[in-house]
């Protein structure tokens, strides 16, 4: 691995926060993106000397990770906005892969904070929708050296996925799925209706009672199963839930149904959508799930 102080020697470098990343690893890469804490000297070669002084704190306490992106050469003024926005994606699935692999998951979207772009020694600060709050996230929850491996298993088959398979459907239900982790959800109830537009993209409402079958982890999913219709009528009504319980039911039924649907597309090289989603995307993860592939499970039983 390429040592961090390394990268700062390239002549080009864009950087984001990952809110809440913690590893026991401190230096890694998956694919080209490079996972690193940063020295405190190369912070401060990074970020404007007048917001310092009230970052320091929680930058020593948090010890943020960040993702840095590298280039051998300058970017072309004109080609600026298409590396970006590819860098945005390679960012986005990295997250969706530690979003799939486990529910301790990054609970934020690292791309909606501020990043940095450091061309030779000229500094490019770009704050987004939440600008420095980045730097307020902790977590108590360290990725291992194993699932790190796991998490980069994953992003090679969502890269694959993304760049042979791409499916309509799975994206729209990805793209809700992203947007349940905005930090500026409050209520409960906007996080909630977003997660089950991601499970009703994928599979039509009157078959999901049918995901009772599927050999869960805990009876509180199959409970959950059993009054979804209730609730969906009481959120169609504008009743307020705030219940942690439904979300998290509704984040692993989304992760189980996200997974089957992508795995399945890699493993058949198929995007047809009729043969992924709806009622054979049921089955199969009730098929899957008995054998023990399901979830994180199901990247590794891929054949």
């Amino acid at each position: 691995m390429t040592n961090v102080n390394d990268l700062f020697m390239c002549p080009e470098l864009q950087i984001f926060v990952l809110p809440g990343f913690q590893s026991e690893i401190k230096t890694f890469m998956v694919n080209d993106l490079a996972i690193t804490r940063l020295p405190i000297d190369l912070w401060h070669l990074i970020e404007n000397d007048h917001f310092v002084p009230d970052l320091l704190g929680d930058y020593l306490s948090n010890k943020p990770f960040f993702c840095i992106f590298t280039s051998s050469v300058t970017t072309p003024d004109e080609e600026k906005s298409n590396v970006h926005a590819s860098r945005v994606r390679k960012l986005k699935r990295f997250v969706m892969s530690i979003r799939l692999m486990t529910q301790s998951a990054i609970e934020i979207n690292p791309a909606d904070f501020i990043q940095y772009e450091r061309i030779g020694n000229w500094n490019c600060r770009t704050p987004g929708r939440y600008g420095r709050k980045s730097y307020e996230f902790s977590s108590d929850y360290n990725f291992t050296t194993q699932e790190i491996e796991s998490i980069r298993k994953i992003y090679e088959i969502l890269t694959e996925y993304e760049e042979n398979y791409q499916l309509t459907e799975i994206s729209f239900a990805r793209d809700l799925f992203e947007q349940s982790y905005d930090i500026a959800l409050n209520p409960l109830t906007k996080k909630t209706l977003l997660l089950l537009g991601t499970i009703e993209a994928l599979v039509d409402t009157s078959n999901i009672w049918l995901l009772k079958r599927v050999k869960w982890d805990n009876d509180i999913i199959k409970r959950f199963l059993k009054n979804y219709r209730g609730i969906r009528n009481l959120l169609a009504h504008g009743k307020e839930l705030n219940d942690d319980t439904i979300i998290s039911c509704l984040i692993t039924i989304s992760r189980a149904l996200l997974t089957e649907a992508i795995v399945f597309s890699v493993e058949n090289k198929s995007s047809n959508a009729d043969e992924i989603l709806q009622l054979n995307l049921i089955n199969r993860l009730i098929a899957n799930s008995k054998k023990g592939l399901i979830l994180e499970k199901r990247f590794f039983g891929l054949h």
